[in-house]
């Protein structure tokens, strides 16, 4: 009696823990979450005055929350192209989705907070001539730009690393300052896009407002 007593115990207790195993790892299943992703953006050529490409690294730091780094970089000072260019860019971005991923909800919304910089060269920029002075001299128009944006986006992390996808539009403020590395006497800028705006390559100091859109496309892995 008192060994079916036992028996019956230890299979109770058997039960009891396949029960919690199995719980334990279905709550777990939610929580799980993507590790990294990798992403090119072409960003973006149909809307920046300065069209680029950028790699960015997204890291997981919980199934709400993530940070981004962006690269970019673009030349075609080699080219025939009207307007020459050099750019340098770097963004920091600290993202907050709506929800939590889970294996299930691969594809979750998000807030966005950027911090960007960028520096542009065109190293072929026309000084106009005055009456006094008529051949034209060239120089290398300097542009500086520091941007804080907000924006709103969808990001699609696969379990089975490609394709991850990350569609995203905002709008910010930016800062920036440009110059001309050498300006001879008798000669005036020319060069830059339009005076007012966004798309603003006034020399000296100016602060106007900002957009930031594109769609990013890489690889992502999930924690095993």
């Amino acid at each position: 009696m008192k060994n079916r007593i036992l028996s019956n115990f230890k299979v109770l207790i058997l039960i009891v823990l396949c029960f919690y195993s199995h719980y334990s790892s279905g709550k777990n299943l939610p929580d799980s979450l993507p590790q990294f992703t990798i992403k090119i953006i072409p960003h973006t050529f149909w809307i920046d005055y300065d069209p680029h490409l950028e790699l960015a690294y997204e890291h997981f730091l919980s199934p709400k929350n993530s940070l981004q780094l962006n690269l970019g970089y673009w030349n075609n000072s080699k080219t025939k192209a009207s307007r020459t260019y050099d750019i340098k860019l770097i963004r920091m971005a600290y993202k907050s989705f709506f929800r939590k991923f889970s294996e299930k909800k691969p594809g979750r919304g998000y807030f966005n907070t950027e911090l960007m910089y960028k520096n542009i060269i065109e190293p072929n920029s026309l000084m106009a001539m005055d009456n006094n002075n008529p051949i034209p001299f060239y120089t290398k128009f300097k542009v500086n730009v520091m941007a804080l944006n907000f924006l709103i986006g969808r990001e699609y992390v696969p379990k089975d690393y490609f394709p991850a996808i990350d569609i995203f539009f905002g709008l910010g403020v930016r800062a920036s300052y440009n110059y001309n590395e050498y300006e001879p006497p008798g000669y005036y800028s020319s060069s830059g896009g339009p005076g007012v705006g966004m798309l603003a390559r006034s020399l000296g100091f100016q602060i106007m407002p900002s957009t930031n859109a594109g769609i990013g496309i890489g690889i992502g892995k999930w924690e095993k």
